[in-house]
């Protein structure tokens, strides 16, 4: 659920521009835009760092500006809707045409009709879906927020004010709002990668685990684990097994992890390690046995990037048991099927020669004329 603000024009305004014509002071951009500078804003996220829970969202289209605000949005949030709205209509001259509303809003009545009785009433919609999706039936859900997205299930909902559908609203947002607020010097936010199947029946999320510093660990389906020699790619759902001291839950599930020293993260690999060890045999076929081929070729690779792989016994039994499980269904290993997909293929079309290239004529060298000089004196062996 949103709300949106259109502001019909073709002209566009800059991220220096808007900010100057800003109420509020203290902003920051989800992008890369934190200087502020004369770049044309096209699309992007506007917040308040510690006050904002949802932040509002900038796009421009060929003809227009739209910008929104959603569910469980701050109510400072919502003020800042209506700044940005006002600051870019006022900007490029075009015209507010909220989504309710019959026809264009004037800037300076905008405020008066979206106010906060409005606010009082938007910033509820959807919680009854909160307390009902997780409160009762205990999901997981998942919003996209300022720097990274916020899960709220069963843990998170333990912890707020189920009083009322405000009090609810407002522990909720008081939760969200320390989660989107970090030393982006100290903490690194794990890039996401997406690896899908050719027929794109399957897609898996991976994140990368930052060793070097702090690290902000987006939820995904796996994690990788840097290592000398190859890497660890773990189900983000073990991130509880191996957790340390280092590690705090800033959701439901996604956690935030200092700075480690070698010595730590070393560790933290043998945990890993143990982690995959315990895993029994029978686990291990029925696990596979579940698996899309997609998933067992991924599965594959995952072990054959571990460190000294063929000399770990915990690498070399699941191994076993997935080479099984292949010869169960009849699949060649990947690296096989690539041997015989080589093979088969259609040899390189010859390409024609070249025409020789014609030497380049070599100019004539000429001796520079020696200036007179007395005979050269010879040292005395020279005579021998």
């Amino acid at each position: 659920m949103s709300f949106y603000f259109e502001i019909a024009t073709k002209k566009e305004t800059t991220y220096h521009d808007l900010t100057d014509q800003l109420m509020f002071e203290d902003v920051r951009f989800s992008s890369s835009q934190s200087d502020y500078t004369n770049t044309a804003l096209k699309g992007d996220k506007i917040f308040i760092p510690g006050k904002s829970t949802r932040g509002v969202t900038i796009s421009k289209e060929e003809n227009a500006y739209s910008i929104g605000i959603n569910v469980i949005a701050s109510e400072e949030d919502f003020w800042l809707a209506l700044d940005v709205t006002k600051a870019i209509a006022s900007l490029t001259g075009g015209d507010i045409i909220p989504e309710d509303a019959d026809g264009p809003v004037a800037v300076d009545e905008l405020t008066s009709i979206y106010d906060q009785k409005w606010i009082d009433m938007m910033k509820l919609l959807a919680v009854n879906m909160f307390l009902e999706k997780v409160g009762q039936e205990d999901n997981v859900l998942s919003i996209g927020c300022c720097l990274m997205s916020y899960m709220v299930g069963p843990k998170v909902h333990a912890q707020l004010d189920t009083s009322s559908e405000l009090a609810y609203y407002e522990s909720l947002v008081r939760h969200i709002q320390q989660t989107q607020v970090y030393d982006v010097q100290k903490y690194y936010i794990s890039g996401m990668i997406q690896v899908s199947s050719k027929d794109e029946s399957r897609k898996l999320r991976y994140v990368m685990f930052f060793p070097g510093g702090g690290t902000l660990v987006r939820n995904a389906d796996y994690v990788s684990f840097p290592a000398k020699g190859g890497k660890y790619e773990l189900p983000y759902s073990w991130l509880s097994k191996i957790a340390t001291d280092k590690f705090t839950l800033v959701d439901e599930e996604q956690y935030k992890v200092e700075p480690l020293d070698e010595s730590e993260y070393e560790a933290l690999l043998q945990s890993i390690e143990k982690a995959m060890d315990e895993v029994t045999d029978p686990e291990l076929e029925q696990q596979y046995s579940e698996l899309h081929p997609f998933d067992l070729d991924l599965e594959f690779n995952r072990l054959t990037s571990i460190p000294d792989a063929r000399i770990k016994i915990f690498a070399l039994r699941r191994m076993t048991a997935l080479m099984a499980e292949y010869d169960k269904r009849g699949l060649e290993l990947p690296h096989k099927r690539e041997q015989e997909q080589a093979a088969a293929a259609p040899p390189p079309a010859a390409q024609a020669p070249a025409p020789p290239t014609p030497p380049k004529p070599t100019p004539k060298k000429v001796a520079p004329p020696r200036p007179a000089s007395k005979p050269e004196k010879k040292p005395w062996w020279k005579f021998w």
